[in-house]
């Protein structure tokens, strides 16, 4: 076998990990029906922590650019012991809307946590 033969096979140690996107569907969507119209796939969303919240003190919201609330991050998620627990910060975007409310979101983990805070309020 030649010296430099499968070369290319082995990541090198300095080279960094691909990023990869985890695709989260979110729950609560109903209520916020008027919200997941007015975006698209690829929009940017946010995730915060959601101070407040009686029903899950420990709730993930997603919102769009202007704030609205689209939806929650289920309760047993992995992403929110990732995002509260070892206070890793987060990109996401919209990845796939469906008829009857079902948004799914991509995620990227990042270094940049812990993410923000987000005030819950009660809707009218």
């Amino acid at each position: 076998m030649a010296e430099n033969e499968g070369a290319g096979s082995e990541q090198s140690p300095l080279m960094p990990k691909p990023v990869k996107p985890y695709p989260i569907r979110l729950v609560g969507t109903r209520g916020y029906l008027a919200a997941i119209a007015a975006i698209g796939e690829g929009d940017v969303v946010q995730v915060r922590r959601e101070n407040g919240n009686p029903h899950d003190p420990d709730a993930l919201v997603v919102l769009d650019s202007d704030g609205a609330r689209l939806g929650y991050i289920q309760r047993d998620s992995w992403l929110k012991r990732a995002l509260i627990d070892e206070e890793k910060g987060c990109h996401a975007k919209v990845e796939m809307i469906e008829a009857g409310a079902g948004v799914t979101i991509a995620v990227l983990l990042t270094a940049d946590g812990p993410i923000g805070d987000w005030e819950w309020v009660a809707e009218n």
